[in-house]
């Protein structure tokens, strides 16, 4: 009988990892789908799976059998919990804070980037990051032959919380001339159609959400140059809210930004950065002072000055 070499199996654990990494994201996926968040949150107490697969909307009914094998991976995951009743029965199903994150109406869900990042047009590019690196160039654009590009202030959400809780501020919401035509009249907010490549409106201070990560360092530079010129030498500032990437760090949040920047890579030009790169791609810009806030796990502030 071959000798079992505990090592040499352990060895191999990393790689079940990397492989398993696609089902808990699909797992993810299925809950928001079948919206078992808003079905579990909806009950005062944790119900059966038998109580959970008839609630769920659908034409024909759910195979309770693949449901419970989901779940059994959701629950693992700390998605969302299950007991064993003391006295025998089924096993109960109920949510927990992190599913609370995932609730279809709340307006901090997560479930969108959940749902966004699964769709199969995002999924397809990271089968190309071979490809990436050899050629240079994303994901995207050669899985679709196109280069998709999210940047500005869309609608105004961002800015309208900003002037709601701060009503003294004055807010510009800066976006593509097209984008704008959708977005509503926002009291304290004015819209304002331009290019950040072109020009920037005068302000004493430019706050700008996950907008530079969508962008590699010669274009930052750019829209950076720009910012510069738009707001006062003496006493004016840009916010950047980004990923500051720690590649050290053992947190869930820590992974979670590794896998943001080789989405970066697959889908767009840009990167999430680390605190040197950031420092460099500053001062290229013309920013020689800087300072991190660490607002969360998820997101620092990058608070800028002029030289």
């Amino acid at each position: 009988m071959e000798e079992y070499d505990s090592d040499a199996i352990q060895a191999q654990a990393p790689i079940f990892k990397c492989v398993a990494g696609i089902a808990h994201r699909m797992a993810l996926k299925c809950a928001i789908d079948l919206r078992l968040v808003d079905i579990l949150h909806s009950h005062e107490n944790p119900i059966t799976i038998y109580e959970l697969a008839s609630s769920i909307n659908s034409s024909t009914p759910p195979n309770v059998s693949s449901l419970k094998r989901v779940m059994r991976l959701l629950v693992r995951d700390k998605i969302f919990s299950a007991h064993e009743p003391s006295g025998g029965g089924e096993t109960l199903y109920g949510a927990t804070k992190t599913s609370s994150w995932l609730l279809t109406d709340s307006e901090t869900s997560l479930s969108i980037i959940i749902s966004l990042t699964s769709e199969p047009t995002l999924l397809n590019p990271w089968c190309n990051m071979s490809r990436c690196v050899k050629e240079g160039g994303t994901g995207f654009e050669k899985s679709h032959g196109c280069h998709m590009i999210d940047v500005g202030g869309g609608t105004g959400d961002v800015i309208t919380s900003i002037v709601k809780k701060h009503p003294q501020i004055t807010g510009i919401n800066f976006d593509l001339p097209h984008v704008l035509s959708t977005a509503p009249e926002i009291h304290g907010v004015t819209h304002v159609g331009g290019n950040m490549f072109e020009a920037i409106p005068k302000a004493d201070a430019i706050f700008m959400k996950w907008i530079l990560h969508n962008w590699d360092d010669e274009a930052c530079s750019k829209i950076l140059k720009n910012y510069k010129k738009a707001i006062p030498k003496e006493g004016g500032k840009i916010i950047i809210a980004d990923i500051v990437l720690n590649p050290e760090g053992t947190s869930d949040f820590d992974d979670a930004a590794i896998f943001f920047d080789l989405s970066m890579l697959v889908t767009s030009r840009g990167a999430e950065r680390t605190e040197p790169e950031w420092k460099k791609l500053l001062e290229d810009g013309g920013f020689t002072r800087y300072r991190i806030i660490n607002v969360n796990p998820r997101v620092s502030l990058i608070e800028a000055y002029p030289e």
